[in-house]
């Protein structure tokens, strides 16, 4: 639940002081595969365009049904490398906050119930209206782990934001 209110307060409070005038701020929901422990988990997670190229996406990420239960907290930068009409090839760095909540069920010296975790990885995303769907290929450091994370956002200012009238035909 902590968890759950520090990720709506940077998303409503924090980062969009820092988001970029005029640029489509994102919100949205994925899956998420983990192909060492054959685990899948749910993503929810923010999208702000900082400057230029560069976006931030705070993420509260949970694995709740595998034999790892634990869940993350924490920010990634997204670096855009190619536009390419409505695609968005990307680069990735996150850093994470990981509650391990079974940790003393494995046998692991590096294991504990609070740990810090960071992943590096690339994306594409698509722009189609206010829909982005994404696909990310991730690598966990920590605990050597590759990930697919496959989801969607929505950006709120290109959905919502009220239509502008062609001066012409006012």
């Amino acid at each position: 639940m902590k968890a759950a209110f520090l990720f709506f307060f940077l998303w409503l409070v924090v980062f969009p002081v820092f988001s970029q005038e005029g640029e489509p701020r994102a919100l949205g929901i994925g899956a998420i595969y983990n192909f060492q422990t054959d685990g899948i988990g749910a993503e929810v997670r923010g999208y702000f365009p900082i400057r230029g190229r560069l976006a931030l996406s705070p993420q509260f990420l949970i694995f709740p049904t595998n034999i790892v239960h634990e869940f993350y907290l924490g920010l990634s930068a997204q670096y855009t490398l190619f536009d390419i009409r409505n695609w968005h090839l990307y680069a990735l760095g996150a850093a994470y906050y990981n509650d391990w909540y079974n940790y003393a069920n494995f046998d692991s010296k590096v294991a504990k119930q609070n740990n810090f975790d960071y992943q590096v990885g690339g994306g594409l995303m698509r722009a189609i209206g206010c829909l982005k769907p994404y696909i990310e290929a991730r690598y966990d450091g920590k605990w050597k782990e590759a990930r697919l994370h496959v989801g969607i956002l929505i950006s709120f200012n290109d959905c919502f934001a009220p239509r502008q009238n062609c001066p012409a035909y006012n």
